[in-house]
């Protein structure tokens, strides 16, 4: 199925028809939007502080080291809805 993209404040959702069943997805959704800690992250950029143009969340695994332009981040760890998904 062709995704749809929804968008948001600040972002957009892309959303594939059927790649859950309605009810599951449904649930996750919700689970997403409440749950979830969104920040925005801030880097320098010559000789100035500006932030990310998006808002951010990092998960992982514990013990693991994560960065993005040599930033490391502090994750969060405990969100079981999102665990839940990983084998899937």
């Amino acid at each position: 199925m062709k995704p749809i993209i929804h968008q948001i404040t600040d972002g957009e959702c892309i959303y594939v028809p059927k790649f859950y069943g309605t009810d599951f997805a449904d649930r996750y959704f919700s689970n997403f939007i409440e749950g979830i800690t969104w920040t925005q992250e801030k880097m320098n950029r010559f000789d100035r502080e500006i932030k990310f143009p998006r808002c951010m969340a990092f998960y992982g695994d514990t013990g693991k080291t994560y960065s993005f332009l040599k930033t490391p981040f502090i994750l969060v760890i405990g969100l079981p809805h999102l665990l839940k998904l990983k084998p899937i």
